[in-house]
């Protein structure tokens, strides 16, 4: 690579192009796998765009006409705002994408605290439970003391009868 630079005096190849050739097509290289890299990595089409840009400059290297020039001049144009739509674009999309994971982490730690609200209540009710059984119980002992009670009195009357009889 240090070759290309070395082997090419540093004079003025056209108007168009004030770059050797060596110079262009090594930064137009450069260029075109940084730019990959990059389209490899983030998967947006600016990369694409911009990189097919720079990219076409290297047409004045061959071509000086006039209408060569202005087709590059309107494709070069074309180029940088099909760039600049796709990468709007791709940056709304990026926001969606941001906005809908948002959305998933709060209806997650809302589901969550819905699950921890429902086992608090679900210990309240057990909580209350325990208190009814115990109430039952008491109100079994209760009973069992009010029969106990009442068999005596009817023991009593029993043998109250036998007295009078």
């Amino acid at each position: 690579m240090l070759e290309l630079f070395a082997n090419n005096p540093a004079e003025l190849q056209n108007v168009y192009t004030p770059l050797p050739f060596n110079i262009h097509f090594g930064f137009c290289l450069i260029a075109t796998l940084i730019y990959l890299v990059q389209y490899w990595r983030k998967r947006s089409a600016y990369y694409l765009f911009v990189m097919i840009a720079i990219d076409l400059t290297f047409v004045t290297q061959y071509f000086t006409s006039k209408p060569v020039i202005w087709g590059l001049a309107i494709a070069e144009v074309l180029l940088i705002i099909a760039a600049i739509v796709s990468a709007y674009l791709h940056n709304k999309k990026i926001k969606a994408e941001k906005a809908e994971e948002i959305e998933a982490e709060k209806q997650f730690e809302n589901a969550r605290e819905e699950i921890a609200n429902g086992y608090a209540e679900l210990e309240k009710a057990e909580a209350q439970y325990a208190e009814l059984l115990e109430g039952q119980k008491q109100l079994n002992d209760q009973i069992a003391a009010m029969k106990a009670q009442m068999t005596q009195v009817d023991d009593a009357f029993s043998m109250y009868w036998k007295m009078l009889d």
